[in-house]
């Protein structure tokens, strides 16, 4: 339904474009406005139940994006628990850990953190590492890049964290994120050193539970959250001792 509204919406502009462009040029294009109408008037009846597709029923979330919000939360427990281990305890690296609002009304949140820290995250060499949609063990993905807003991930930034999920037996791949946008591509494309991983490839399904109500916590697997975990802690010593 969704997608149909849109196309409708779609439609409509590019027979504005469409007839701006042929009112300079001498041809007859009734027959093909005539077509256009009846496919316009065809979807019709979706796009106006498009206009009321709105629910006061909650989304859970547990995927999209408790995950990562869980993820960081893990990060801050085992640091806070180990802050008096020297062998655990980062000694030269201080750790940021942000839940960004609005990343689904185009990435507000994120955006403007950006905005008001650039200087700093410039001035620090920040490294973002962004979690988003971590689900299964067998769909981890660390995106390369974003084509749907023109954002390309350096890899090597993603690349040291590819190996430390080899070295832990991981099952995880590069590629490219099929629709949308995430956190991390609004400091990728200010130029701001950034990795997303997530835990779904949309490529190669569209699960059911994927921005419906059906996202609870009994659709994310609880290993997945472990081993994204894992290599994040594993990469804050990574950075740290190269620090």
């Amino acid at each position: 339904m969704i997608n149909i509204g849109l196309l409708e919406v779609f439609l409509l502009f590019f027979l504005v474009v469409l007839k701006l462009i042929f009112y300079f040029l001498p041809i007859d294009i009734t027959m093909i406005f005539f077509g256009f109408g009846i496919a316009f008037l065809t979807l019709l009846p979706v796009a106006v139940l498009f206009m009321f597709f709105h629910s006061y029923n909650p989304v859970l979330g547990a995927f999209d994006n408790l995950s990562g919000v869980v993820i960081l939360l893990g990060i801050g427990k085992y640091l806070y628990e180990n802050k008096n281990n020297e062998e655990i305890f980062p000694k030269h690296t201080k750790i940021h850990l942000v839940s960004f609002a609005a990343e689904e009304a185009g990435l507000r949140g994120s955006k403007r953190y950006v905005k008001a820290h650039y200087n700093e995250l410039k001035e620090n060499g920040t490294i973002i590492v962004n979690m988003d949609g971590i689900a299964k063990t067998d769909k981890l993905l660390i995106i390369s890049k974003e084509p749907f807003i023109g954002a390309k991930y350096n890899p090597e930034i993603y690349n040291p964290i590819l190996k430390i999920a080899s070295d832990l037996k991981l099952n995880i791949k590069t590629g490219p994120l099929s629709f949308g946008a995430t956190d991390g591509a609004a400091f990728v494309r200010k130029g701001l050193p950034a990795v997303t991983i997530s835990g779904l490839d949309l490529k190669e399904e569209l699960p059911p539970f994927y921005h419906t109500r059906e996202d609870t916590p009994e659709v994310v697997d609880k290993e997945s959250l472990g081993q994204v975990l894992d290599i994040c802690l594993n990469y804050i010593k990574l950075i740290d001792s190269s620090n």
